[in-house]
């Protein structure tokens, strides 16, 4: 496990990623569940999660003093809606 945490950081940086923004894997994030799941043997999160952590994150970087205020419904595995 030691060796695939180094291989898996040694890819970040070699992309450009700086070491203290390793925990920044934006749309790679589901590379990484999909990769720790299979490891530990158990189910990967559902899309929809994802999904709605990259439109989160987006959220928050046009709209950073309002971004709180967002509100959304899961509709499914792969579906979300923002409600306001």
């Amino acid at each position: 496990m030691l060796k695939d945490t180094r291989d898996r950081m040694g890819k970040l940086w070699a992309e450009g990623l700086r070491k203290r923004h390793a925990h920044m894997l934006g749309p790679k994030q589901v590379d990484y569940f999909t990769d720790l799941s299979q490891t530990a043997g158990v189910k990967n999160i559902k899309p929809v999660m994802t999904k709605l952590h990259n439109e989160s994150s987006k959220c928050f970087n046009e709209n950073l003093l309002h971004f709180r205020e967002d509100n959304f419904a899961i509709l499914d595995d792969e579906t979300f809606v923002k409600l306001n």
